[in-house]
């Protein structure tokens, strides 16, 4: 046996004053009574006591003793070969926005993880350390390795949760990497299973993350209503018009009779009742025309059933669409002027030398036509349409001309062909190139290639067309204007919309990862006495300091006699 503080032993010098107190003896003090009679029978009595009478306060001084010295053994903090060990003890809190959902009794589970995590620490001994973390989507650290109880509690306190559903897979992978740096750890994690990764539990379960973890499973049954989609995506490549779509869904046993409101800057522009009979789900979709940047909100009317608020409102903020400018240099077409002309939010501009082509209209958010013309030597990152140039250059070496080409083959899955329908396309005539190894042939006939381009990410991107427009039937095609508009549309990229952070479906539904056998088998933790953490010798010291206020309290009794 060893001791952690063998400097407590000097409280064993606590026995000298309580045998002083032992040793005193009152002096007698004359006093003038009446009669003896009275005290002649008490001095009688007190004489003929049995003979383990008189040593009755030496047994209590002893006892005493054996209590002092039960105290110094405590406080020397004794430890066996097998105890000696660190236990190190790693615990998770999921702070994700399903966790603060407040049920009927006004208690959520991110409270009940707080309390359960502070019955945690004070089961900790005193050589024990412990971390707190949080399954944030980048893990964080709310208290490091540490045995002071106090400070762990403390700062356990300033945890907070957060707007949206969290990654677990982040933390579980940190505290693996926190547990192969200890000895004797152990993982707890506290969660209501309300996930935001795509893996199921098994998945998870078969990676070996949650290997050693023991997950508390904090499950509620709660009524919910909530917002879990609000998108909006514009209607058409070069239309202002914008598609907003939500989504509501609800969860529980409750009759959810709401309102849905639509706020463009702060404004109400459309109320709508919503109830839900054969489903749990309501869609919604509005086309609202965006000319400047505009703010749009959706609020849902708040319910006393309505457990969770996070998701009863949405905001998005759309942008007007982005200029673009046309240049069209060399020869100049009527088809090409008027087609750029019918997109919105299209400049054009004319040109009749490349050489003459400003450089500040040489940008990402500019095209530029060059009609039997060739781009400048300083033409760099832009775009470029390219018609039929007749000549050598970056796009491939000119051959001879092609009588009445057929177009046999082309990419169906380019973006600049969609829609287009080029198999019934007409073509007088066009030139016979060998395109550059770099570029990507888009159309052919019989292996001569018609159209083809090289594109690149933030970088010089071009398209050449090996024929004349004028030498065609294409302008009187709908193919005519879509292929235009599919090279508008690479320039001015439309992403598959905006959403607006919410919660998300699984924290509306509170649709739990976890298999519901986890919801007893897991929670033996919190039926667990915060005493159990004390070793047996401290319900010793109690009992020794009870005892010594009793003593002390007979001590007047003991020394009359």
């Amino acid at each position: 046996m060893s001791f952690f503080s063998p400097w407590a032993w000097f409280y064993l010098l606590l026995a000298l004053p309580v045998l002083i107190f032992y040793l005193l003896k009152q002096k007698p003090r004359k006093r003038v009574v009446s009669n003896l009679l009275f005290w002649n029978q008490l001095s009688t009595q007190l004489h003929n006591q049995p003979f383990w009478r008189k040593f009755r306060n030496w047994i209590s001084y002893l006892l005493q003793l054996i209590f002092i010295f039960i105290l110094a053994f405590a406080l020397s903090r004794p430890f066996f070969s097998k105890s000696k060990n660190v236990n190190h003890k790693i615990i998770i809190l999921d702070p994700s926005v399903s966790m603060s959902a407040i049920d009927v009794n006004d208690n959520s589970s991110w409270i009940e993880s707080i309390k359960l995590a502070g019955s945690e620490i004070d089961r900790l001994r005193y050589i024990d350390q412990a971390i707190i973390l949080t399954a944030e989507n980048t893990p964080k650290i709310i208290s490091e390795w540490s045995n002071n109880k106090q400070n762990h509690k403390q700062l356990l306190k300033t945890a907070q949760t957060v707007d949206l559903e969290t990654e677990i897979i982040p933390v579980l992978k940190l505290a693996r990497n926190l547990s192969r740096t200890v000895d004797n750890y152990e993982i707890i994690f506290f969660t209501d299973g309300v996930w935001l990764t795509e893996e199921s539990y098994n998945t998870i379960l078969n990676s070996g993350l949650l290997e050693n973890v023991s997950l508390v499973h904090l499950k509620k049954s709660i009524d919910n209503i909530g917002i879990t989609n609000f998108s909006a995506r514009r209607n058409s490549d070069f239309g202002t018009e914008y598609i907003l779509t939500a989504s509501i869904n609800f969860t529980g046993k409750s009759n959810f009779n709401e309102r849905v409101l639509l706020y463009r800057n702060n404004q109400l522009i459309d109320a709508i009742d919503i109830s839900f009979k054969n489903s749990n789900a309501w869609n919604y979709t509005w086309i609202e025309k965006v000319e400047q940047k505009v703010q749009y909100k959706l609020k849902l009317e708040s319910n006393e059933q309505d457990r969770l608020t996070d998701d009863n409102s949405a905001t998005l903020e759309l942008a007007p669409i982005k200029p673009i400018k046309i240049n069209l240099v060399g020869k100049q077409d009527q088809f090409l002027e008027a087609v750029f002309l019918s997109i919105p939010g299209v400049t054009v501009s004319k040109i009749l030398k490349s050489e003459d082509l400003p450089v500040e209209q040489m940008s990402s958010s500019s095209l530029s036509v060059f009609n039997k013309s060739v781009p400048p030597e300083n033409f760099k990152e832009s775009f470029a349409l390219i018609i039929n140039p007749e000549r050598d250059g970056f796009w491939g070496t000119y051959k001879d001309e092609v009588k009445s080409p057929l177009i046999s083959s082309w990419k169906s899955d380019a973006t600049i062909l969609n829609f287009t329908g080029l198999e019934n396309i007409k073509v007088n005539s066009a030139g016979n190139y060998l395109p550059s190894e770099i570029s990507t042939t888009f159309a052919d006939s019989f292996g001569v290639p018609l159209i083809w381009g090289y594109e690149h990410t933030n970088k010089f991107n071009w398209i050449l067309l090996a024929f004349d427009i004028d030498a065609t039937d294409l302008p009187f095609r709908t193919a005519f204007p879509i292929f235009m508009g599919n090279i508008i549309s690479e320039i001015r990229p439309f992403a598959n919309g905006v959403s607006a952070e919410l919660p998300g479906q699984p924290a509306t539904l509170f649709n739990s990862s976890l298999p519901d056998s986890l919801s007893d088998s897991n929670n033996i933790k919190k039926n667990l006495s915060w005493w159990s953490a004390f070793p047996i010798w401290w319900l010793l010291v109690i009992l020794a300091l009870i005892w010594c206020v009793i003593e002390m309290g007979l001590y007047s009794k003991r020394i009359t006699e």
